[in-house]
Protein backbone atom coordinates (compact mmCIF):
# COMPACT_ATOMS: atom_id res chain seq x y z
CA UNK A 1 0.00 0.00 0.00
CA UNK A 2 1.59 3.28 -0.95
CA UNK A 3 2.54 6.03 1.75
CA UNK A 4 0.53 8.94 2.17
CA UNK A 5 2.25 12.09 0.96
CA UNK A 6 2.45 14.57 3.24
CA UNK A 7 3.66 18.56 1.82
CA UNK A 8 5.61 20.39 4.48
CA UNK A 9 5.42 24.32 3.79
CA UNK A 10 7.47 27.45 4.54
CA UNK A 11 8.47 30.61 2.85
CA UNK A 12 12.00 30.21 4.65
CA UNK A 13 15.43 28.67 3.50
CA UNK A 14 14.04 25.00 4.46
CA UNK A 15 17.92 23.47 5.44
CA UNK A 16 18.29 26.61 7.54
CA UNK A 17 15.12 26.30 9.63
CA UNK A 18 15.68 24.25 12.20
CA UNK A 19 11.63 23.72 13.02
CA UNK A 20 11.21 22.54 9.75
CA UNK A 21 13.85 20.46 10.11
CA UNK A 22 12.45 18.88 13.13
CA UNK A 23 9.21 17.91 11.08
CA UNK A 24 11.21 16.65 8.36
CA UNK A 25 13.18 14.30 10.86
CA UNK A 26 10.23 13.27 12.51
CA UNK A 27 8.06 12.18 9.68
CA UNK A 28 10.04 11.32 6.53
CA UNK A 29 10.21 7.77 7.62
CA UNK A 30 6.27 7.43 7.73
CA UNK A 31 5.24 9.47 4.81
CA UNK A 32 6.57 10.46 1.08
CA UNK A 33 7.75 13.66 1.78
CA UNK A 34 7.37 16.81 -0.25
CA UNK A 35 8.96 20.63 0.69
CA UNK A 36 8.49 23.92 -0.89
CA UNK A 37 10.42 26.78 0.19
CA UNK A 38 13.24 28.34 -0.76
CA UNK A 39 16.93 26.76 -1.20
CA UNK A 40 18.09 23.57 -1.95
CA UNK A 41 16.02 20.32 -0.93
CA UNK A 42 16.83 19.05 2.69
CA UNK A 43 17.89 15.47 3.03
CA UNK A 44 15.19 12.63 3.70
CA UNK A 45 12.69 14.30 1.80
CA UNK A 46 11.63 12.27 -1.80
CA UNK A 47 10.44 15.75 -3.53
CA UNK A 48 11.22 19.66 -3.18
CA UNK A 49 9.52 22.49 -4.87
CA UNK A 50 12.10 25.74 -4.96
CA UNK A 51 10.69 28.65 -4.83
CA UNK A 52 13.01 31.13 -6.84
CA UNK A 53 15.07 33.54 -4.34
CA UNK A 54 13.71 36.06 -6.13
CA UNK A 55 10.32 35.59 -4.95
CA UNK A 56 11.09 36.45 -1.32
CA UNK A 57 8.16 38.84 -0.39
CA UNK A 58 4.19 39.06 -1.80
CA UNK A 59 5.32 41.85 -3.97
CA UNK A 60 8.62 43.35 -5.61
CA UNK A 61 7.27 47.12 -4.97
CA UNK A 62 7.15 48.29 -1.29
CA UNK A 63 5.03 51.00 -1.98
CA UNK A 64 2.63 48.89 -4.00
CA UNK A 65 2.40 45.79 -1.50
CA UNK A 66 1.34 48.84 1.42
CA UNK A 67 -1.04 50.63 -0.42
CA UNK A 68 -2.62 47.06 -1.52
CA UNK A 69 -2.57 46.75 2.72
CA UNK A 70 -3.77 50.54 3.35
CA UNK A 71 -6.50 49.81 1.02
CA UNK A 72 -7.88 46.31 2.71
CA UNK A 73 -7.17 44.31 -0.65
CA UNK A 74 -5.71 41.60 1.06
CA UNK A 75 -7.06 38.59 -1.35
CA UNK A 76 -5.12 40.44 -4.38
CA UNK A 77 -2.10 41.13 -1.94
CA UNK A 78 -1.71 37.66 -1.15
CA UNK A 79 -3.14 35.49 -3.85
CA UNK A 80 -1.61 37.91 -6.89
CA UNK A 81 1.80 37.63 -5.83
CA UNK A 82 4.13 36.01 -7.56
CA UNK A 83 5.36 33.43 -4.95
CA UNK A 84 1.54 32.24 -4.49
CA UNK A 85 1.25 32.01 -8.28
CA UNK A 86 4.73 29.90 -8.46
CA UNK A 87 3.29 27.62 -5.66
CA UNK A 88 -0.08 27.15 -7.04
CA UNK A 89 1.45 26.52 -10.84
CA UNK A 90 4.04 23.56 -9.50
CA UNK A 91 1.83 21.91 -7.20
CA UNK A 92 -1.44 20.57 -8.50
CA UNK A 93 -4.11 20.37 -6.13
CA UNK A 94 -5.18 17.14 -4.18
CA UNK A 95 -1.91 15.72 -5.10
CA UNK A 96 -1.05 15.48 -1.31
CA UNK A 97 -3.15 14.17 1.53
CA UNK A 98 -1.64 16.56 4.18
CA UNK A 99 -0.19 19.72 4.53
CA UNK A 100 1.88 21.21 7.47
CA UNK A 101 1.80 24.80 6.41
CA UNK A 102 4.92 26.58 8.43
CA UNK A 103 3.78 30.29 9.78
CA UNK A 104 0.81 32.20 9.04
CA UNK A 105 1.77 33.19 5.32
CA UNK A 106 1.75 29.50 4.21
CA UNK A 107 -1.75 28.72 5.12
CA UNK A 108 -4.14 30.06 2.77
CA UNK A 109 -1.96 28.50 0.02
CA UNK A 110 -1.76 25.65 1.56
CA UNK A 111 -5.63 25.66 2.02
CA UNK A 112 -5.98 27.04 -1.68
CA UNK A 113 -4.28 23.21 -2.51
CA UNK A 114 -6.96 21.25 -1.08
CA UNK A 115 -4.85 18.36 0.45
CA UNK A 116 -7.17 15.45 0.06
CA UNK A 117 -7.18 14.84 3.96
CA UNK A 118 -6.19 18.25 5.77
CA UNK A 119 -4.20 20.98 6.67
CA UNK A 120 -1.96 21.37 9.83
CA UNK A 121 -0.90 24.76 10.52
CA UNK A 122 2.47 25.50 12.54
CA UNK A 123 2.17 28.96 13.72
CA UNK A 124 5.94 30.25 14.85
CA UNK A 125 4.40 33.66 15.87
CA UNK A 126 1.39 35.23 17.06
CA UNK A 127 1.30 36.76 13.64
CA UNK A 128 -1.02 39.84 14.32
CA UNK A 129 0.86 41.55 16.85
CA UNK A 130 4.40 39.86 15.89
CA UNK A 131 5.81 43.95 15.07
CA UNK A 132 3.85 45.90 17.15
CA UNK A 133 6.27 48.36 17.94
CA UNK A 134 6.36 49.42 14.93
CA UNK A 135 4.01 51.86 14.28
CA UNK A 136 3.55 51.39 10.39
CA UNK A 137 3.56 47.54 10.70
CA UNK A 138 0.53 47.81 13.80
CA UNK A 139 -1.08 50.19 11.27
CA UNK A 140 -0.88 48.48 7.71
CA UNK A 141 0.78 44.82 8.27
CA UNK A 142 -0.74 43.81 11.36
CA UNK A 143 -4.42 43.99 10.18
CA UNK A 144 -3.32 41.74 6.80
CA UNK A 145 -1.62 39.41 9.61
CA UNK A 146 -5.25 39.00 11.30
CA UNK A 147 -6.73 38.86 8.15
CA UNK A 148 -5.09 35.25 7.66
CA UNK A 149 -5.52 34.14 10.66
CA UNK A 150 -9.68 35.10 10.85
CA UNK A 151 -10.12 33.76 7.31
CA UNK A 152 -7.50 30.78 6.82
CA UNK A 153 -6.03 29.90 10.39
CA UNK A 154 -9.25 28.89 11.33
CA UNK A 155 -10.54 26.73 8.47
CA UNK A 156 -7.14 23.97 9.64
CA UNK A 157 -7.83 20.97 11.21
CA UNK A 158 -5.43 21.45 13.65
CA UNK A 159 -2.69 24.24 15.27
CA UNK A 160 0.33 24.60 16.93
CA UNK A 161 2.25 27.34 18.32
CA UNK A 162 5.73 27.98 19.88
CA UNK A 163 4.45 29.07 23.80
CA UNK A 164 1.44 29.10 25.54
CA UNK A 165 1.02 32.54 25.89
CA UNK A 166 0.73 32.95 22.03
CA UNK A 167 -1.91 29.57 22.73
CA UNK A 168 -3.72 31.76 24.70
CA UNK A 169 -3.99 34.86 22.59
CA UNK A 170 -4.92 33.09 19.31
CA UNK A 171 -7.71 30.95 21.81
CA UNK A 172 -9.09 34.48 23.31
CA UNK A 173 -8.75 36.75 20.32
CA UNK A 174 -9.69 34.51 16.76
CA UNK A 175 -10.96 30.72 18.74
CA UNK A 176 -8.17 28.62 17.09
CA UNK A 177 -7.26 25.97 19.58
CA UNK A 178 -3.85 25.62 19.20
CA UNK A 179 -1.11 23.16 20.99
CA UNK A 180 1.90 24.10 21.84
CA UNK A 181 5.22 22.78 20.05
CA UNK A 182 8.30 24.95 21.31
CA UNK A 183 11.60 25.70 19.94
CA UNK A 184 12.99 22.83 21.81
CA UNK A 185 16.97 21.26 20.47
CA UNK A 186 17.00 17.42 20.67
CA UNK A 187 17.69 15.95 23.53
CA UNK A 188 22.05 15.23 24.19
CA UNK A 189 21.72 12.23 26.40
CA UNK A 190 25.50 12.34 26.24
CA UNK A 191 26.01 15.64 28.19
CA UNK A 192 26.21 15.89 31.96
CA UNK A 193 26.08 18.85 34.23
CA UNK A 194 29.88 20.48 34.64
CA UNK A 195 31.50 21.53 37.61
CA UNK A 196 31.00 25.12 39.00
CA UNK A 197 34.01 27.08 37.33
CA UNK A 198 35.73 30.02 39.66
CA UNK A 199 35.52 32.89 38.20
CA UNK A 200 31.67 31.71 36.88
CA UNK A 201 31.65 31.48 33.13
CA UNK A 202 28.31 33.27 31.86
CA UNK A 203 27.42 32.58 27.93
CA UNK A 204 25.05 34.14 25.50
CA UNK A 205 24.37 32.89 22.05
CA UNK A 206 22.60 34.71 19.57
CA UNK A 207 22.05 36.95 16.43
CA UNK A 208 23.38 40.26 17.28
CA UNK A 209 19.81 42.33 16.93
CA UNK A 210 18.86 45.52 18.71
CA UNK A 211 16.72 45.26 21.70
CA UNK A 212 17.45 41.28 22.42
CA UNK A 213 19.50 43.38 25.29
CA UNK A 214 22.81 42.54 24.56
CA UNK A 215 24.45 45.49 25.38
CA UNK A 216 22.40 45.61 29.07
CA UNK A 217 23.58 42.10 29.59
CA UNK A 218 27.38 43.23 28.76
CA UNK A 219 27.24 46.28 30.87
CA UNK A 220 26.11 44.31 33.58
CA UNK A 221 29.09 42.12 33.87
CA UNK A 222 31.54 45.36 33.51
CA UNK A 223 29.46 46.78 36.48
CA UNK A 224 30.12 43.40 38.46
CA UNK A 225 33.43 43.65 37.34
CA UNK A 226 33.66 46.52 38.99
CA UNK A 227 31.89 45.39 42.13
CA UNK A 228 33.42 42.26 42.14
CA UNK A 229 36.62 41.80 40.18
CA UNK A 230 37.25 38.41 38.72
CA UNK A 231 34.25 36.48 40.27
CA UNK A 232 32.79 36.41 36.41
CA UNK A 233 33.14 36.23 32.59
CA UNK A 234 31.09 36.37 29.91
CA UNK A 235 31.70 34.79 25.87
CA UNK A 236 29.38 36.21 23.40
CA UNK A 237 28.79 34.13 20.71
CA UNK A 238 26.86 36.26 17.90
CA UNK A 239 25.77 35.40 14.01
CA UNK A 240 24.14 37.15 12.31
CA UNK A 241 21.54 40.37 12.85
CA UNK A 242 22.60 43.90 12.56
CA UNK A 243 26.45 44.98 11.38
CA UNK A 244 26.08 48.32 13.17
CA UNK A 245 25.06 46.72 16.36
CA UNK A 246 27.68 44.39 16.46
CA UNK A 247 30.68 47.13 15.99
CA UNK A 248 29.04 48.72 18.90
CA UNK A 249 29.15 46.08 21.31
CA UNK A 250 33.32 44.89 19.97
CA UNK A 251 33.55 48.79 21.15
CA UNK A 252 32.20 48.57 24.21
CA UNK A 253 34.04 45.60 25.34
CA UNK A 254 37.26 46.71 23.83
CA UNK A 255 36.60 49.69 26.09
CA UNK A 256 36.46 47.77 28.88
CA UNK A 257 39.75 44.84 28.82
CA UNK A 258 39.52 43.91 32.23
CA UNK A 259 36.02 43.13 32.22
CA UNK A 260 35.86 39.75 31.62
CA UNK A 261 33.81 40.01 28.53
CA UNK A 262 34.92 38.33 24.95
CA UNK A 263 33.38 38.19 21.60
CA UNK A 264 33.61 34.43 20.15
CA UNK A 265 33.67 33.62 16.32
CA UNK A 266 30.27 31.96 15.86
CA UNK A 267 30.38 27.87 16.23
CA UNK A 268 28.52 25.34 13.86
CA UNK A 269 25.26 24.61 14.54
CA UNK A 270 26.27 20.99 15.26
CA UNK A 271 28.52 22.59 17.59
CA UNK A 272 26.46 24.88 19.78
CA UNK A 273 25.49 22.72 22.64
CA UNK A 274 28.61 21.05 23.22
CA UNK A 275 30.60 24.31 23.19
CA UNK A 276 27.98 25.77 25.64
CA UNK A 277 28.39 23.22 28.18
CA UNK A 278 31.42 24.36 29.18
CA UNK A 279 29.78 27.31 30.46
CA UNK A 280 28.08 27.66 34.04
CA UNK A 281 25.06 30.27 33.40
CA UNK A 282 22.91 30.74 29.82
CA UNK A 283 21.71 34.71 29.93
CA UNK A 284 18.45 35.42 27.88
CA UNK A 285 17.25 39.04 29.01
CA UNK A 286 14.81 40.19 26.20
CA UNK A 287 13.47 43.72 26.96
CA UNK A 288 9.46 43.33 26.87
CA UNK A 289 9.23 45.46 23.44
CA UNK A 290 6.15 43.46 22.32
CA UNK A 291 3.56 40.78 22.65
CA UNK A 292 5.78 38.18 20.55
CA UNK A 293 8.82 39.23 22.93
CA UNK A 294 6.93 38.80 26.34
CA UNK A 295 5.51 34.94 25.58
CA UNK A 296 9.25 33.86 23.54
CA UNK A 297 9.98 30.82 24.43
CA UNK A 298 13.85 30.87 22.44
CA UNK A 299 15.86 27.93 20.82
CA UNK A 300 18.43 28.96 23.07
CA UNK A 301 16.67 28.25 25.98
CA UNK A 302 16.43 24.67 25.07
CA UNK A 303 20.17 25.02 24.22
CA UNK A 304 21.19 26.19 27.52
CA UNK A 305 19.26 23.13 28.94
CA UNK A 306 20.49 20.51 26.98
CA UNK A 307 24.13 21.92 27.85
CA UNK A 308 23.11 21.82 31.40
CA UNK A 309 23.25 25.45 32.38
CA UNK A 310 21.73 27.11 34.94
CA UNK A 311 20.01 30.43 33.03
CA UNK A 312 18.95 33.59 34.35
CA UNK A 313 16.46 35.63 31.78
CA UNK A 314 13.53 37.86 31.66
CA UNK A 315 11.42 39.50 32.35
CA UNK A 316 9.22 37.63 29.53
CA UNK A 317 6.06 35.53 30.93
CA UNK A 318 6.64 32.65 29.24
CA UNK A 319 10.61 31.95 29.84
CA UNK A 320 10.13 33.22 33.55
CA UNK A 321 7.17 30.64 33.99
CA UNK A 322 9.07 27.67 32.32
CA UNK A 323 12.63 28.18 34.45
CA UNK A 324 11.24 28.72 37.70
CA UNK A 325 8.77 25.84 37.27
CA UNK A 326 10.88 23.49 36.57
CA UNK A 327 14.22 25.40 39.15
CA UNK A 328 16.55 25.95 35.73
CA UNK A 329 17.46 29.49 37.26
CA UNK A 330 15.83 32.86 38.23
CA UNK A 331 14.40 35.68 36.39
CA UNK A 332 15.05 39.52 36.59
CA UNK A 333 12.19 42.29 36.88
CA UNK A 334 13.61 44.33 34.35
CA UNK A 335 16.02 44.03 31.38
CA UNK A 336 18.38 47.05 33.07
CA UNK A 337 22.01 46.85 33.84
CA UNK A 338 21.68 46.97 37.57
CA UNK A 339 18.99 44.26 37.66
CA UNK A 340 20.79 41.99 35.99
CA UNK A 341 24.15 43.01 37.37
CA UNK A 342 22.24 42.28 40.89
CA UNK A 343 20.94 39.19 39.82
CA UNK A 344 24.45 37.93 38.54
CA UNK A 345 26.23 38.56 41.80
CA UNK A 346 23.10 37.36 44.32
CA UNK A 347 24.15 33.97 42.87
CA UNK A 348 26.62 31.41 44.26
CA UNK A 349 28.15 28.40 43.18
CA UNK A 350 26.12 26.19 45.08
CA UNK A 351 22.70 27.58 43.51
CA UNK A 352 24.01 27.05 40.12
CA UNK A 353 25.36 23.42 40.93
CA UNK A 354 21.50 23.38 41.51
CA UNK A 355 20.05 24.74 38.59
CA UNK A 356 22.87 22.82 36.38
CA UNK A 357 21.39 19.62 38.24
CA UNK A 358 17.83 20.26 37.24
CA UNK A 359 18.67 21.12 33.88
CA UNK A 360 20.48 17.64 33.74
CA UNK A 361 16.58 15.98 35.43
CA UNK A 362 14.35 18.08 32.77
CA UNK A 363 16.78 17.69 29.65
CA UNK A 364 15.05 14.44 28.42
CA UNK A 365 11.46 16.07 28.88
CA UNK A 366 12.16 19.49 27.29
CA UNK A 367 13.69 17.49 24.43
CA UNK A 368 12.57 18.25 21.22
CA UNK A 369 11.82 14.36 20.55
CA UNK A 370 9.14 15.28 23.76
CA UNK A 371 7.99 18.44 23.27
CA UNK A 372 6.99 18.07 19.41
CA UNK A 373 4.98 15.26 19.51
CA UNK A 374 1.69 17.48 19.30
CA UNK A 375 2.97 17.50 15.49
CA UNK A 376 2.19 13.89 15.01
CA UNK A 377 -0.52 13.62 16.87
CA UNK A 378 -2.13 16.19 14.80
CA UNK A 379 -1.27 14.43 11.21
CA UNK A 380 -2.21 11.35 12.61
CA UNK A 381 -5.32 12.90 13.57
CA UNK A 382 -5.87 14.19 10.24
CA UNK A 383 -5.05 10.96 8.12
CA UNK A 384 -6.91 8.38 10.54
CA UNK A 385 -10.32 10.56 10.21
CA UNK A 386 -9.42 9.90 6.30
CA UNK A 387 -12.47 12.14 5.39
CA UNK A 388 -12.09 14.01 2.46
CA UNK A 389 -10.98 17.73 2.72
CA UNK A 390 -13.84 20.14 3.74
CA UNK A 391 -12.42 22.84 1.37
Amino acid sequence: MPRARLLIMSFSVLTSDPRVLRQIEMFKDDYDLVTVGYGDAPAGVAEHVEVPGHLDSLRPSFRHLMALYAARLYHRAYFGAGRTRFVLDRVAPGSVEVIIANDVNAVPVALALKPRLGVHADLHEYAPRQREDERWWRTLVGPFQGWMVRRYVTAADSVTTVSQGLAAQYATEYGVRAKVVPNASPYRADIEPSEVTSPVRLVHMGSAVRGRGIAEMVRAVIDASVEAPGRLTLDLYLKGGDASYHRELGELVAAHPASGVRICEPVPFAQIVPTLASYDLGLIIYPPTNFNIVHALPNKLFEYVQARLGVIVGPGIDMREMVESAGLGSAVEEATAERIKSALLAVDAEQIAAWKAAADARAESLGAEATSAPWREAVTAIVDAGAPSRR
